[in-house]
This record gives C-alpha cells, structure tokens and sequence, in this order.
C-alpha cells in the first residue's frame, strides 16, 4: 500500500507548476504492484481501485495553487481495510510455506543469494562465501559493481571501518580474493593503517600492567576480524608475535581467558569474568600466530573448558552483558576455535552446538542476532563455519611443519618493498612448496622415493613435482592423460630461484607476489585433500 500511496503522490515539477500523474497510470501501477504482492482476487482489486481513487481526489486538491491543506488523522476506509487484509493474508501464506521447508544449509544457500541478488553490488562476506568462481558466474553484476567501485576508489566507502571490525575486515577479504593483483595496494595501504592502530594496544597487553588483562578481550577479538585478510594477517605477524607471550600468561589454570564486565552504579573497579567468547579469540588469534609447541597445553585447556560451559541448549554465550546479543555468532566462533584445536569432528559438543545453529534459522532461511548484527553477516559466518567443519588439524610430519613455516615467511615477505625480501620471498616459497611436495608424499605413502641415495640427499625441487604428479594419478587425483596443474608457472618459480642462486640476478616484487600467489594456490588445491585440513590457515 506505501508504494501505490507513493506513485499516486508522485509529481512533476515542469515549466514552473506542478502536474499530477494522470489516474489510469497510476492505476495501472498499482495492479502492476498487486500482481507481483500475490493479491489478484477482484475483491481486493476492487478495493485497491476505490482506494486509489480516493486519494487522487486528494491529489487534485493539493495541486491547486494556493491551496493548502492540513493532514488529519482518520479512520481506515473500508478499501483501505480490503488492501491490508490482502496483504496480511498473502503474508500468512508465504510463512506458512517457508514453515514447510525445514532447517536446512541448503534453505540458507537459497536465502543469501536472493539478498546478493536484491541488492546492486552484494554482501562482500556473501560474495566470499560463495566464492570466486561461483560468485563471477551466478552473480556477475555484483562482482562487476565492486571492482568498478574499486578502480574509482570507492572500493571502502560503506566499510564501517573503526566500529565494526568483522564487517570492515570482509571487504578487505573480499578484494582480496577476487581481485588480489589490482586492490594489492589498497590492501597493503589498510593494513600498515591496520598495523599503526594495534601496535599501541598489543603494547599494552605486553606491559604486564594491571589493566593488561582489561584490554586483552579486544586485542585479540579485533586481531581475529582483521586476521581473516591475509595480507593483513601477515603484515600485523610481527605485532601478534610479540603479543603471544602475554596472551598465553593471561590464560587462566582452568583454560578460559576473561572479559571485563561494566561496573555497576557506584563501584568503583571492573570484574574480570571467565567468557567463551573471549577464549574463543584467543585460540584463533594463537592458532594463526603461535607455534605449536608453545601453544599446545593452553588449546588443550581451553578446548576442555568450552566444552564444560557449553549451555544446554547447545550455544556458547558471552558472560559479560554487552554480548549477550550475539549468541549465533559467539557460538559459530567458539565452534570454530574448538575446530582449530584439533577436537573430533563427532564430538558431543559440536554437534549440540551445531544443532542450535540450525534451530536457529529464521523462517526466510538466513540467522540474525538480536543485537541487530546483519543477518547477511552472520548467514554467511555461519555457512562458512559448516563448510570448513570437517577440517581438523593433525599431525605433522617435520617437512610439512617447515613447508608451512617458509610458506608463511614468504607470504609477510612478499609484502615488502624491499628487493632484498622479493629473492628472500621467492626462496623460501621455492623451498617451502619443495617441502610440501616430500610432507605430503610421506603422508599418502606414496612408492615414490624422496631420496636419491642412502645418505638422505632429496630428489629436488623439478623431481619432487614429478613423483607427485605420478602419485596422484595412481590415486586417481589427476587423471592420467592431464598434467600437474600449476606445473609450468612452479618450473618458471624453479628457474627464477636459481638463476637467483647461482648469478646473483634479482628478483621483482611483483613477480615475488606472483610466485607466493601461485604457491599458494598449488598448496590449497592439495592439502585438504591428502591432509583433511588446510596447512597454512
């Protein structure tokens, strides 16, 4: 009813009057409207037709110059009446339709592309969720709105940088993923932005001061939004490195980490509460920037505690009361945190508290957050957490754990403007993928032989692509008649590095980005695979 009330009262200013739509075509409109509402029996559209008649009596009068009229409050007519008790009916139906297709993934797939859909340039975290290959096919507008935004350098204009961490950091990975080579500078540029605003703060956690404790929760939960960008998790490594340390001292004997409470009227000191979605962040936030043998007792212990306060109804919820809205997005995080620290994906705990995610879903399909969080945000938080579900980390072999310590250099490498560090990033990527290739052939118990003698000489870097291009066709990974993908770019990195080696020739930055890139791609295309979880997460 607004949008017919609107077409009726919409005007046209020219040649100095005003001139009112003629009615046939805004009763056109209307049934136009109607239509696309579900409302098509004659009654409501005989409603429909007196109500719009009315109010273009109302129009003409308005229109008369010198006329002013004064708006008052009355009763519903009765086609007014008709009209709303059309749309309320065709409202009940809809809901009791979407209350017979039950809680599902798949319901909640449906339900956020129609928001991508609905809307000129699309959620960015949506986008992600999709990825880049579906997300180019099946939303193309979307994707072509975004990056003209970003080569107009508009690309962060609804961002809501500096009060919405998670939703700021979702446009930085969404340039990121769909266009790395193009939004590199933008990115780099907000992530030293990043880095100036943490440094301070991470500080802070170091000192050991008494009000460390107070400003942990907020380290750590902004350091876990930002980290979902790769670009800024490597730039911000040095930060977090140092801030390790204190995080670990913070832990408390039975696991949790604590958040502060606001204090009551009067007093005087805040109250430290043990809370699961502080713990959670801080198990990502050491997942991604701790090793693991100084990370392995505080997982244990924190992994223990979230499962002993998991409430009944299956979700995590955060103890102090500013969080008290975000049950779906805390347990989702806490889910994930208990995911990073190894627990069986058949765990009691997991399931329970995967079961009220999914008793959570609205009718529409989608989750939202009392907090008035966006539901897009938190749909697709959640659909991410269930793709990546069953990746649980395990053990490394000693190649695979150096594969995932010179990967990681060479991406926060790669960053730099210095020479010097494109032949370093480009070096360590060559050797962090060669120790990748001997990992995962250990792993799979390939017949292919890593050594070349009995003295522990390895086969090299061209051999060692060779051995696993033939391993993973005798699994049936590669079909036999295809070739390694990514092989000819990996032999170019080959050649590039020892040209580097053996005559001293440099090495550009950009072309150190495109080699990490490309060995980063190779190593994602694999591990999950062969490994069931992602190496360098």
């Amino acid at each position: 009813m607004n949008a017919m009330t609107s077409t009726m009262r919409f005007q046209i200013e020219s040649a100095g009057h005003t001139e009112v739509l003629r009615s046939s075509e805004v009763l056109s409109h209307a049934h136009q409207l109607a239509a696309a509402a579900g409302v098509t029996d004659d009654r409501s559209l005989k409603g429909i037709q007196q109500y719009l008649k009315s109010l273009a009596a109302s129009a003409r009068q308005l229109a008369k110059p010198g006329r002013i009229t004064r708006a008052k409050r009355h009763q519903k007519s009765p086609s007014e009446r008709i009209i709303e008790d059309a749309i309320s009916s065709r409202r009940l139906e809809i809901e009791s339709e979407l209350k017979m297709i039950p809680p599902s993934l798949e319901k909640a797939w449906a339900a956020l592309a129609h928001e991508i859909d609905d809307e000129d340039d699309g959620p960015p975290d949506a986008l992600c969720a999709f990825g880049v290959d579906e997300s180019k096919s099946r939303f193309k507008v979307n994707v072509d709105n975004r990056r003209r935004d970003l080569l107009s350098g508009n690309a962060m204009r609804t961002s809501a940088r500096g009060y919405e961490p998670y939703w700021y950091a979702s446009y930085l990975r969404y340039y990121e993923t769909f266009e790395p080579k193009d939004a590199r500078e933008l990115l780099l540029s907000e992530a030293r932005d990043v880095e100036d605003q943490m440094r301070p703060l991470a500080s802070l956690v170091e000192s050991g001061r008494e009000d460390a404790a107070q400003e942990l929760p907020h380290f750590v939960d902004v350091m876990v939004a930002h980290g979902r960008c790769r670009i800024v998790r490597n730039v911000l490594f040095r930060v977090a490195r140092r801030a390790v340390p204190a995080v670990l001292r913070l832990q408390k004997p039975k696991g949790a980490w604590a958040d502060w409470e606001r204090p009551t009227r009067g007093a005087q000191t805040v109250t430290l509460l043990d809370d699961p979605a502080t713990t959670a962040a801080a198990v990502i936030f050491l997942a991604r920037y701790g090793s693991a043998e100084e990370c392995e007792g505080a997982l244990a212990r924190s992994q223990k505690w979230l499962v002993q306060v998991q409430m009944e109804n299956g979700s995590w919820v955060s103890i102090p009361t500013r969080g008290i809205g975000l049950p779906v997005s805390t347990t989702v995080q806490v889910l994930d945190a208990l995911r990073l620290t190894g627990i069986p994906v058949d765990h009691p705990a997991v399931l329970k508290g995967e079961s009220f995610l999914l008793s959570q879903q609205q009718l529409p399909g989608l989750w939202w957050e009392r907090s008035g969080r966006w539901n897009t945000h938190v749909t697709a938080q959640v659909l991410e957490y269930f793709q990546s579900r069953l990746e649980r980390p395990g053990a490394l072999n000693s190649y695979l754990k150096s594969a995932r310590a010179l990967l990681l250099k060479s991406e926060q490498l790669s960053l730099s403007e210095d020479n010097a560090d494109a032949q370093l990033a480009t070096t360590a990527a060559y050797h962090g993928l060669e120790h990748f290739l001997y990992g995962c052939l250990l792993t799979i118990d390939s017949a292919e032989p890593i050594y070349a003698d009995n003295k522990g000489t390895t086969i090299g870097f061209n051999d060692a692509l060779g051995a696993f291009e033939r391993a993973l066709k005798e699994q049936g990974k590669v079909s036999s008649n295809a070739r390694l993908p990514y092989r000819q770019q990996l032999k170019h990195l080959g050649a590039k590095r020892d040209m580097f080696v053996h005559r001293a020739e440099s090495i550009s930055i950009g072309d150190a980005f495109s080699f990490v890139a490309t060995c980063r791609a190779f190593v994602q295309r694999y591990d999950l695979t062969l490994l069931g979880f992602r190496l360098c997460e």
